[in-house]
């Protein structure tokens, strides 16, 4: 039985290794923003993303909607929502496009009470 294990455990660690999927970590900050993009490629034309924008700020003082715009590798989007908690998610698929490489920059824009802030999530090296 303890052979079994270790043959399956072997099987999938080589069959990991051999996968074409990519993950990567952008990051960046502004004075009152934080950003994390979450990429996976998967294939060569797919990608699953999470964009997360967090306020560092206390989100009761933010009295209206939140803007913002970002542009990614494959393309970007945008928003208008309310702040009800530090931070706000935006999650993407996209099947058959151009993809977001570790090595791109995403450029967010966000506005809140009058204000207008711009981050570059890029990855540390």
């Amino acid at each position: 039985m303890r052979q079994i294990k270790f043959l399956f455990v072997l099987i999938m660690l080589i069959l990991g290794g051999c996968s074409s999927d990519k993950s990567f970590i952008l990051k960046g900050e502004s004075k009152n923003w934080k950003g994390t993009y979450n990429g996976y490629v998967y294939d060569e034309n797919n990608e699953k993303s999470e964009l997360t924008l967090t306020y560092k700020g206390d989100p009761s003082k933010v009295k209206d909607n939140v803007k913002y715009n970002y542009e990614t590798g494959n393309g970007g989007g945008n928003g208008n929502v309310p702040l009800t908690q530090k931070s706000i998610k935006i999650k993407k698929t996209c099947g058959g496009c151009a993809t977001t490489d570790k090595n791109d920059v995403v450029t967010i824009t966000v506005s809140w009470n009058d204000k207008t802030e711009t981050l570059k999530l890029q990855s540390k090296k």
